[in-house]
């Protein structure tokens, strides 16, 4: 535990307020490019144009991915999501092809950015020392997993389901087209309402009890985050999408405490630029489509849905 929050601290800098400002004009102006392309076409897919490209986009910038190698990072990562899903079994050598080269990006960069440092976040963890020794390889490999897949996945899906939510709620949408700085607020009521991750599972450290449950050390728990950000005790008509709810922030769709999502201000930040810009622009974009979910127990994924602006 005590290095585990070592290694947090050294990378929270680059997820501060500070840097998180720093980097808002990029994302706007690509957001804005991303809904100029799609404006081509009076019908596309939400999820391929918009959506999975804005946090792909972000955690490559942050990385220092260059612009040849995005492309095959977005295959990839679109690869073991599906495979996740899938879960077929005639599929695991691929899955582990697909480890294998994203695992080997990460040390190529890692081995880059030792020789020639710079001041992107791969830098950073490569050339950080904790007690006179450098990170070990297992953790940049997961580090590396970490952020082009589930600092990916969860906003994606977010922004999808906020687009459906929106849609089904279209009284909601209006508050937004009228009062725009509603949407800070609303990005939040999209994270309690997704809730993408569906579930975590921990293991009891100690004997506890909680609300009359007894919990011995040892015992595995199911963490469901759907229900708790429609507790009817946290949140009044909990069952209802209301962006101007006034307790939205309260849900704990990125995690709480030191399990808290490191990047949990750059997620709402990427919801929050995204339908500022797309309500203004398209303030009737329409769904089309009903959203293809992916067969998955963890997340709340969704792989395609078409609109129409």
């Amino acid at each position: 535990v005590y290095k585990r929050q070592i290694y947090r601290k050294i990378v929270s800098p680059k997820f501060s307020p500070r840097s998180l400002k720093d980097m808002e004009d990029g994302l706007r102006n690509k957001v804005k490019e991303l809904l100029d392309e799609a404006s081509k076409q009076k019908e596309f897919d939400f999820v391929t144009e918009i959506s999975e490209k804005i946090p792909l986009w972000v955690l490559c910038e942050m990385m220092g991915i260059e612009e040849s190698q995005r492309q095959r990072v977005r295959e990839i990562v679109n690869n073991l999501t599906d495979a996740s899903a899938n879960q077929n079994p005639d599929n695991a050598i691929e899955i582990w092809v697909n480890y294998m080269e994203l695992f080997k990006m990460g040390r190529d960069m890692i081995e880059e950015r030792r020789k020639n440092p710079t001041d992107d976040l791969m830098s950073l963890v490569a050339n950080t020392e904790v007690e006179g020794e450098g990170l070990p390889q297992e953790l940049l490999d997961g580090f590396m997993l970490l952020m082009v897949i589930a600092g990916n996945e969860t906003t994606r899906n977010t922004i999808t389901g906020g687009l459906i939510a929106l849609s089904q709620n279209p009284e909601e949408r209006q508050k937004l087209i009228n009062d725009p700085s509603l949407i800070s607020n609303a990005a939040d009521e999209m994270l309690r309402w997704v809730s993408s991750v569906i579930y975590m599972r921990r293991t009891a450290a100690c004997d506890t009890e909680i609300r009359g449950q007894s919990i011995k050390k040892g015992d595995k728990l199911i963490m469901w985050y759907g229900a708790a950000n429609r507790d009817e005790e946290v949140f009044k008509d909990a069952h209802l999408f209301k962006v101007d709810r006034e307790d939205a922030a309260k849900h704990i769709a990125f995690g709480a405490g030191q399990h808290l999502c490191l990047g949990h201000r750059l997620g709402k930040l990427q919801i929050k630029i995204l339908y500022e810009e797309l309500l203004a622009r398209f303030p009737n974009i329409e769904v089309i489509s009903e959203p293809t979910r992916i067969p998955s127990n963890f997340l709340d994924g969704i792989s395609h849905l078409k609109v129409r602006i």
